[in-house]
């Protein structure tokens, strides 16, 4: 209900959700807080293949990645000396720097999926570029498309 949201919002709830094999979302828990609903995530799946570090404080997410993982690290906010296990594979991109570089810096985050899509192997360029433009397009915000494309690029490029 309407007022349950509103609730649920005030107090920060948080629904931690499954996807299953047919693709429907299936409600699993509440929580409070994003720190406890990224916790009660971490804590229902395996070990983790790749993290992107935007920041410092989420390099402590590198304790969930297996050995050899991939750490995509934006070089703009994780300083140079920051503490990395030797055992996971690191990538150092600028994300900041080349969404500015995309005229678009509050795409930081586009520039790293870039990254790791194109370190990881994901997904083909041209299909990731196909599903970026349709996520824009289905929110609405198709004009935002072709910054969002470019910062993509930078990041697909810097790898």
């Amino acid at each position: 209900s309407a007022a349950a949201a509103l609730v649920g919002t005030m107090l920060q709830m948080k629904p931690v959700l499954h996807v299953d094999n047919e693709g429907r979302l299936i409600p699993m828990d509440k929580v409070r807080g994003r720190r406890a609903s990224i916790q009660a995530l971490l804590e229902r799946m395996e070990e983790l293949d790749i993290l992107v570090a935007m920041n410092e404080p989420s390099l402590e997410y590198a304790a969930y990645l297996k050995d050899g993982g991939v750490i995509i690290v934006n070089t703009n906010n994780v300083s140079e000396d920051a503490r990395i296990d030797s055992k996971f594979e690191v990538v150092r991109v600028p994300c900041l720097t080349l969404a500015q570089k995309a005229n678009n810096p509050k795409a930081a985050n586009i520039v790293a999926i870039g990254a790791m899509i194109k370190k990881c192997g994901l997904f083909p360029e041209e299909k990731a570029r196909e599903v970026l433009k349709q996520i824009f397009v289905n929110k609405g915000k198709e004009k935002y498309t072709a910054m969002n494309e470019a910062a993509f690029m930078e990041g697909y490029q810097a790898v």
